[in-house]
């Protein structure tokens, strides 16, 4: 198969997608939020394998994907709209050079086409996720004594946060979208690897030291972690009215991925 494929799993009518990976070294079957199915698979793993592996998986992707339907939702597919700290930002169009800004409850959107909007809203995002990540950590500096080598937000789907061996804080710019208490949690949790480099009870110790709601937080974010992670920026582009994203807008605004930095969680 090609190296990003799709089909059918044969135990229902589900479509599932195959990503094929030089650094996987197994079979890994993964269910979205949305309840999309995906095989990351080795590059020489046959198709009987992939076949097996998600008839294996069948009544785990099922349990799965029943346990997220029953989830309360955030709401993130509401088109028309952009969030920042939990709260929608109406987004009025306009025709210009690429621009976002936020004022009052709106975020207006000047572009002279739709891919050049995306990339205006994605540098929005990144933007408004370096400054409350920053507030954040500020309210702490006092209490832990080290300081970040660097702060960046990239555009990252399987993990909120990273530390990486040199201090260095690393965030993904969809965490702006969940309510401002989950992006304090996500912030000091990171804040507190650049005292404890790993997930020792040190660490956790610290972590519930600044945090005291910590429980909590860790709670709400397996709970609507993948609604967050993930997130379609191509959804502001929709009219408020509009049902579900357009794939004529996904395909036009395709922009690649960034890689992942190696990180701790």
């Amino acid at each position: 198969m090609a190296p990003h494929a799709t089909g059918r799993v044969g135990y229902n009518p589900h479509v599932y997608a195959i990503r094929r990976s030089a650094r996987a070294r197994r079979i890994r079957v993964t269910v979205a939020h949305d309840g999309q199915v995906t095989v990351v698979a080795p590059l020489r793993a046959g198709d009987r394998a992939i076949t097996r592996a998600l008839h294996e998986a069948g009544p785990w992707i099922e349990r799965t994907r029943l346990r997220l339907a029953s989830v309360p939702r955030l709401g993130l597919d509401r088109p028309g709209v952009v969030w920042q700290r939990g709260r929608p930002l109406h987004v009025i169009r306009e025709v210009g050079s690429p621009r976002a800004e936020s004022d009052d409850g709106v975020l207006v959107l000047r572009a002279p086409d739709d891919a050049a909007a995306l990339r205006a809203v994605l540098r929005w995002y990144r933007s408004a996720c370096l400054a409350i990540v920053r507030a954040h950590l500020g309210e702490v500096r006092d209490r832990i004594d080290a300081d970040p080598a660097r702060i960046t937000a990239r555009d990252t789907r399987t993990r909120f946060g990273s530390c990486n061996a040199h201090g260095a804080l690393s965030f993904s710019w969809r965490l702006v979208v969940a309510p401002d208490e989950l992006i304090h949690h996500v912030a000091l949790h990171e804040a507190a690897h650049l005292v404890h480099h790993d997930h020792s009870q040190g660490f956790w110790d610290l972590l519930t030291a600044l945090d005291p709601t910590t429980p909590l937080r860790r709670a709400e974010l397996r709970r609507h972690g993948g609604e967050i992670l993930g997130y379609d920026a191509s959804l502001a582009l929709l009219p408020a009215d509009a049902t579900r994203a357009s794939a004529a807008i996904r395909s036009a605004c395709s922009l690649g991925s960034i890689a992942l930095a190696s990180s701790r969680t």
